[in-house]
């Protein structure tokens, strides 16, 4: 190395001299003549180093060992006990004249070395007491071997056996779930049967109470609007739109989203995908099937009765295709007659079973609001302007014990239509569908359900709306 230049100068194993600045030391660079990878060498590593670029090796000491193969064979063979059935001590001890003695007097050495200059300074004073505890230290015999005082034999240390650690993952104590509302959680094998004891569960209870309860402010609302109060017609008809949006999301929660329990009202309050999307979705679907109904002044007399009737059979049986297909298939394109057909034909006698429920749950929950609308209108009518034949206190039971049922017999149509998705979605043949596979959960006895770690199995980030389906 020059030292005045601060340069290290080394040769590359193709003979050509090479020099990098000493802050190049330890790195590596391709040498310009024959493109190798070359190491920059140390400061310590020069002095080791030929004028062709290659380490110096020293010739190797040859020993005498005469008594070498007998200590090897001491040292590693199997027996423990020698030729006189004593036992093999492998610990080394060094002798007075032992030459292995020779560390010593290194030390003496570097404690001679030191200048008479330095006595003050407390770094080397630190220094040559390490270096008197290391020499007073280093070689004390080892201590002797400890026996059995009754039974004589050498005590030796207990082996330590290296088991593998096996535990059963459901035996980990976990923070239990305390709020399990709206979550992600997906169940294997649910079955159609299962909603009726499902819709009694605290949490969808509590949803159908919301439900039932926005009901009765509709209905209260509707009094100031007979009155002239206009100021809250936006409100009403928000409130109306939101029963319709919240239905479809039932549909698309559980058939899209694949969850086993009811969707809280308005979901995540997103515009697009929790409140107008599915409001339009609704009412898609409605106008499809009922709204020829808007024509029927163009008939009189018994033609008027005739297509009205036709209108709610024919609607009546197709509503279940039509609401499946807006809330679930992400296009109007499938709303074509010919892909109808295909989606009544893939759920088979389940369809039939469908327009059942549609068909009860439309009755009773038309029911329900025309029983309790009267019932109100009652109450601010003047006393035998209406007549009650039942009694009000009858007539509040009846009507809203129908507006009840009906909201859970209408829970549960959208529930098993989002059951029917899941099953046979794939043989609906819709356009621009796209349907994520559930993800299967391992569920452990407390705490969280976690991945089950089968290939192909993906989590989506967020919810995608139906419109977005590629």
């Amino acid at each position: 190395m020059d030292h005045e230049l601060r340069n290290i100068r080394f040769a590359c194993t193709c003979s050509v001299v090479l020099e990098v600045p000493v802050e190049r030391a330890g790195t590596s660079l391709q040498c310009p003549q024959c493109g190798r990878l070359v190491d920059v060498p140390t400061l310590s590593d020069l002095a080791s180093l030929s004028e062709d670029g290659t380490y110096l090796i020293d010739e190797a000491d040859a020993r005498d060992e005469p008594d070498r193969l007998e200590k090897l064979t001491r040292a590693f063979s199997r027996q423990r006990t020698d030729a006189h059935g004593n036992e093999i001590d492998l610990r080394e001890r060094f002798g007075e004249d032992d030459p292995e003695r020779e560390p010593a007097g290194e030390i003496e050495t570097l404690e001679e070395a030191g200048d008479d200059d330095d006595e003050g300074n407390p770094v080397l004073a630190a220094q040559e007491e390490a270096l008197d505890v290391l020499a007073k230290h280093a070689f004390e015999p080892p201590p002797p071997p400890r026996y059995d005082p009754e039974t004589g034999e050498l005590l030796r240390p207990l082996p330590l056996q290296q088991e593998p650690i096996v535990f059963d993952p459901s035996t980990v104590p976990m923070a239990k779930a305390v709020i399990n509302y709206a979550g992600a959680d997906v169940s294997r094998g649910f079955r159609a049967w299962q909603i009726v004891p499902e819709l009694f569960r605290f949490t969808n209870l509590f949803v159908m109470g919301l439900i039932f309860a926005t009901h009765v402010f509709l209905q209260m609302m509707m009094f100031p609007l007979v009155i002239g109060m206009w100021l809250i017609l936006p409100g009403f008809f928000f409130l109306c739109g939101a029963l319709v949006a919240h239905y479809a999301n039932v549909v698309n929660d559980v058939g899209y989203d694949q969850k086993d329990e009811l969707p809280r009202p308005l979901r995540d309050l997103s515009w697009t995908d929790d409140i107008w999307g599915p409001f339009v979705h609704g009412m898609t679907a409605l106008f499809v099937c009922y709204g020829a109904l808007m024509f029927t002044d163009k008939f009189t007399g018994v033609g008027k009765l005739a297509f009205a009737g036709t209108v709610v059979i024919l609607g009546t049986i197709g509503f279940p295709a039509v609401f499946l297909t807006t809330t679930s298939s992400g296009t109007v394109l499938n709303l074509m007659p010919d892909r109808l057909l295909r989606v009544m034909g893939a759920l088979g006698p389940k369809y039939l079973i469908a327009v059942a429920l549609w068909a009860a749950s439309a009755v009773v929950y038309l029911a329900g609001n025309v029983a309790t609308i009267f019932f109100l209108s009652s109450l601010l009518s003047e006393p035998g302007a209406t007549p009650n034949v039942i009694g009000p206190e009858l007539h509040a039971l009846l009507g809203y014990g129908l507006l009840m049922l009906g909201i859970v017999m209408m829970h549960g149509f959208c529930w098993y239509l989002g059951l029917q998705y899941r099953g046979h979605h794939e043989q609906f043949n819709w356009l621009l569908q796209r349907h994520h596979k559930k993800v299967d959960l391992i569920r452990p006895k407390y705490g969280f359900a976690t991945l089950s770690g089968e290939s192909g199995a993906k989590v989506r980030p967020k919810r995608a709306s139906p419109q977005n389906h590629a």
